[in-house]
C-alpha cells in the first residue's frame, strides 16, 4: 500500500515548477547565502521598495531552496517538491496503518488527499505546512491516546514546541500549527472524560505559542501574514489565491466535508469512541480552507489523520490467510498505479517534468534583455516579478508577489486602472524612471478617442504602452518587451523595432490591414524577423495569417486565433 501511494504521490507532485513566486524566493535565498545566513531586514529585491522594512517569515526555506538551486539547478528544487509531497502522503498513511485501518481504506484516503491537494503542490514554502500540519495532528493524537491509557503523553508531545520553532522560520502556517495545538488542548479541557489529562497539553500549547517568537523578527512575524489580505483589496489586482472556496470548481472539498460529517454521525450512532480534539482541529482546518482556498491543500493532506477521529485504534486480530493473497497486493498496487497514471495524464496546472513550466515565465524576454544589454529600471507586472528578480539578478524589479511589501504601490495601480485617463499610468512609470518594460498580454479593452474624434476599442496594453512613448523590440506568446523612447520618433534600443505589428491587439492589426493603414508586405518582413527568434510563437503565426489574407494569399494552415 505504501508503495502504491508513494508512486501516486510522485506522479501528483511531478508537475513542472509553475509558482510565480518561485524566482523571488530563490533570489531572497541567494541574498541570505551571500550575507552569511543572515535574513534581510529591508527589501533587497524591488527598487520600488528600497529601504522598506521586510519581515521575511520564510527565510529558512528560501535559504534551503537557494542552496539546492545553486547545487543542482531548477531540477533540484523540483526534487525538493517531490520529496515534500512524498512525505506529506506517506507519513500519515504509515501512522494510520499502525492504528489498524485496513490498507485499502488507507490507500483510498491517501489518494483522495492527493487529488484534493495537488493543485497546491508548488516549489515554495507552503510545502512546509503540507507536511507539518499532519505531523502535528499525529503527535497530538498519539500523545492523547497514551495519556488515555494511563501512560502519560510521552516525549512526543514535547517535540511540538521545537517543531514550531523551526516551522515559524519556514512558513507562516506555523501560526496554524500552534493554533491547532491550542485547540486540541482546550477541547481536552472541555471533555469530561479527558479533562484530567489536559494539563501537559495546555503547557505544550503555551510553549508552542512562545516558540513562534523563535525567529529573527520576534513578534513582528505574527502580524506579517495578516498584512497580506488588506493589500489585495484593489479591484482587478485581487489575488485569486486569497479568495474563498465558495466556487464550483472546489466541489471535491465540499463533498469531502459532507462525507466526513455524515461519517461522524454514523460513528456516534454506533456508539464508537470519537477523538473530539481531532474533530475540533478538523473543523479549524475546514474553516480555513473554506475562507482561504490556498489552505485547501493543507486540509486535504491532513484528511487521513482527521478521518481516524472515529476509528477504534485497537488492532483487530487477523484471520488466517487475510491479506496474504497475491491478488490483494496486486489490486492495491494496481489502484495506486491507475491513479498515478490519471495524475500524469491530467496534471494540475502544467506539464510534467523537472524544470520551469513552459509559457509560465517571460524567459524569452529576459534573454533578450540580457543579450541586448538593456538597462533598468524595469517595469513588470506582479506575476513576472518573481522570475525576473531571479533571472535578471542583480537587477531589481518593479513588483513581485510580496503583496504586504508593495501594498502602497498596488493601491496606486489599482486606482489608476479604474481611471479613464491613461496619463496616470504614465506618471507612475515616469516617477520611477522606468526605461524597459516586461508586459503581459491583457485581453481587456478600453475606449480610445482618435485625433479625428472617432472612438475606437483598443487593448489595455496598447493604451498603457503607446507606440509614441514605447518601442516594441521583442515579443513571444508570453510577454512583450518595450523600451522607452528618448524622443517621439526614435527607438532607445539597439534592437529592431516592430513599428507595424500589434501582437498585443490582433483585432486592431486586422482592422489596420483592412483599412490600408498597414502595408502587408512590410508587416510580413517584421513577422519573419520575429518568427526567426521565436519560431514556435502562435501569436506570430496568427499575425502572419492575417497579413497573408490581406495580400490575398492562402498561406499554410495556421493555429486558431488566440482568445
Amino acid at each position: 500500500m505504501l508503495v502504491a501511494l508513494g508512486v501516486a504521490a510522485l506522479a501528483a507532485g511531478s508537475v513542472a515548477i509553475r509558482s510565480y513566486d518561485f524566482g523571488w524566493h530563490v533570489r531572497a535565498g541567494e541574498w541570505i547565502l551571500s550575507h552569511g545566513g543572515r535574513p534581510p531586514l529591508t527589501d533587497p529585491i524591488a527598487f520600488t521598495a528600497e529601504g522598506r522594512e521586510w519581515v521575511d517569515h520564510e527565510w529558512l526555506f528560501q535559504l534551503l531552496l537557494a542552496a539546492l538551486v545553486r547545487a543542482g539547478g531548477v531540477a533540484a528544487a523540483w526534487g525538493l517538491k517531490l520529496a515534500a509531497v512524498l512525505a506529506a502522503a506517506l507519513i500519515p498513511a504509515a501512522w494510520i496503518l499502525g492504528r489498524g485501518l485496513p490498507p485499502a481504506a488507507v490507500l483510498a484516503l491517501g489518494l483522495l488527499a492527493l487529488e484534493g491537494a495537488r493543485f497546491r503542490f508548488f516549489a515554495r514554502p507552503e510545502l512546509a505546512g503540507l507536511v507539518l500540519v499532519p505531523v502535528t495532528l499525529i503527535l497530538l493524537s498519539g500523545a492523547a491516546r497514551r495519556a488515555g491509557q494511563g501512560h502519560g503523553p510521552g516525549m512526543r508531545l514535547w517535540v511540538l514546541p521545537a517543531l514550531v520553532a523551526v516551522w515559524v522560520n519556514l512558513h507562516p502556517s506555523a501560526l496554524l500549527g500552534a493554533g491547532l495545538v491550542a485547540v486540541f488542548a482546550l477541547t481536552l479541557v472541555a471533555s469530561p472524560g479527558q479533562r484530567r489529562h489536559a494539563g501537559p497539553f495546555l503547557l505544550v500549547a503555551g510553549a508552542c505559542v512562545a516558540a513562534l517568537l523563535a525567529n529573527p523578527y520576534g513578534a513582528r512575524v505574527l502580524a506579517a501574514p495578516l498584512a497580506i489580505a488588506p493589500a489585495l483589496r484593489g479591484g482587478d489586482l485581487a489575488n485569486p489565491e486569497w479568495g474563498t472556496a465558495f466556487r464550483g470548481e472546489f466541489w471535491l472539498f465540499w463533498l469531502t466535508l459532507a462525507t466526513l460529517a455524515g461519517s461522524l454521525v454514523l460513528v456516534r450512532r454506533r456508539g464508537w469512541r470519537v477523538e473530539w480534539p481531532l474533530v475540533a482541529c478538523g473543523l479549524v482546518l475546514a474553516a480555513t480552507g473554506a475562507l482561504a482556498l490556498r489552505q485547501i491543500g493543507t486540509f486535504f493532506m491532513a484528511l487521513p489523520v482527521m478521518a481516524c477521529a472515529g476509528w477504534d485504534p485497537v488492532p483487530r486480530p487477523r484471520h488466517e490467510g487475510e491479506g496474504a493473497g497475491a491478488w490483494r497486493h496486486g489490486s492495491i498496487l494496481a489502484a495506486g498505479l491507475l491513479v498515478a497514471a490519471w495524475f500524469l495524464a491530467r496534471p494540475a496546472g502544467g506539464p510534467v517534468g523537472p524544470g520551469l513550466a513552459p509559457g509560465r515565465y517571460p524567459e524569452g524576454m529576459a534573454r533578450t534583455f540580457l543579450d541586448a544589454g538593456l538597462q533598468g529600471p524595469i517595469y513588470n507586472p506582479v506575476r513576472f516579478g518573481g522570475y525576473l528578480a531571479w533571472a535578471l539578478a542583480p537587477e531589481k524589479v518593479f513588483l513581485d508577489g510580496r503583496n504586504e511589501v508593495h501594498a502602497p504601490l498596488l493601491a496606486e495601480i489599482a486606482a489608476c486602472r479604474q481611471s479613464p485617463d491613461p496619463t496616470c499610468w504614465d506618471a507612475i512609470l515616469e516617477r520611477w524612471g522606468v526605461r524597459t518594460a516586461f508586459v503581459e498580454y491583457d485581453p481587456r479593452r478600453v475606449a480610445v478617442r482618435l485625433p479625428d474624434g472617432r472612438m475606437v476599442s483598443r487593448s489595455l496594453t496598447s493604451v498603457y504602452f503607446r507606440r509614441d512613448r514605447w518601442a516594441l523590440v521583442d515579443w513571444d506568446d508570453t510577454a512583450l518587451l518595450y523600451v522607452r523612447r528618448e524622443g517621439r520618433a526614435e527607438s532607445a534600443a539597439p534592437l529592431s523595432e516592430d513599428r507595424l505589428l500589434t501582437p498585443e491587439d490582433p483585432e486592431w492589426f486586422a482592422a489596420s490591414l483592412a483599412a490600408g493603414g498597414v502595408d502587408p508586405g512590410a508587416a510580413l518582413d517584421e513577422i519573419a524577423r520575429r518568427r526567426a527568434r521565436h519560431p514556435a510563437s502562435e501569436r506570430a503565426a496568427l499575425l502572419e495569417r492575417l497579413a497573408r489574407e490581406a495580400l490575398g494569399e492562402a498561406g499554410e494552415a495556421q493555429p486558431a486565433p488566440l482568445e
